[in-house]
């Protein structure tokens, strides 16, 4: 059946066509739906942050050496990307920066948990700094685990490749703030802005009624 528009009688009975309002904001309805769909049920393939280190209390320059470590046995079934470098397990790759500032990086990763062989544990990503002239350590981190399945020592940075979760050092020597937002963050964002696109489009239906 084909909608009508609506007809309105002025004193002089002329019928004057209104314009219906609701057909107008449906498509931009239909366009907030389809936006917060995509943000809530998007693919979780591939999670991506920012990874923010202070490193004013060193000077000269330090090597960041990022590490992908295997432990569920399976090769190859997890990557990792880093400032535009993409390594797989089990690879590594260095990163030389000034220190005395912020140091940035952008990482993207997979999450991928396929157990070899009993007992199994996830893949992870372990970040360490490093002294480039010797590959010592350039600070001393609370965050260890020696004897864990994959272990790592004075990490700055361990993200568990089976969920996403990120790890980051409570103290260190000297003290090195590492800040990694939450990967939710952007999404939770993205909604709460369409919600808010939500309602202007309403209180706009709202005033083209009232018209």
């Amino acid at each position: 059946m084909c909608n009508r528009l609506p007809r309105r009688s002025t004193t002089k009975g002329v019928s004057v066509v209104e314009p219906d309002h609701r057909f107008l904001f449906k498509p931009f309805l239909l366009l907030l739906l389809l936006c917060l769909t995509a943000a809530a049920g998007a693919p979780r393939e591939a999670h991506a942050v920012l990874v923010q280190i202070d490193t004013s209390a060193l000077s000269g320059i330090g090597r960041f050496e990022f590490s992908l470590l295997d432990g569920d046995g399976t090769a190859a079934n997890n990557s990792v990307t880093i400032s535009g470098t993409t390594i797989q397990d089990v690879g590594t790759t260095n990163k030389d920066r000034a220190l005395g500032n912020s140091v940035n990086f952008d990482v993207s990763f997979t999450t991928h948990f396929t157990p070899a062989f009993l007992g199994a544990t996830p893949d992870l990503l372990v970040l360490n700094l490093l002294d480039p002239s010797n590959n010592f350590t350039l600070v001393d981190t609370d965050l260890d685990a020696l004897a864990a399945p994959v272990p790592y020592q004075d990490a700055l940075l361990v993200i568990d490749l089976s969920n996403g979760r990120v790890l980051t050092p409570a103290t260190s020597t000297p003290t090195i703030n590492v800040v990694v937002p939450e990967p939710s963050t952007v999404t939770l964002l993205a909604a709460l802005g369409l919600l808010c696109l939500g309602r202007s489009l309403v209180s706009a239906r709202r005033s083209f009624a009232r018209a």
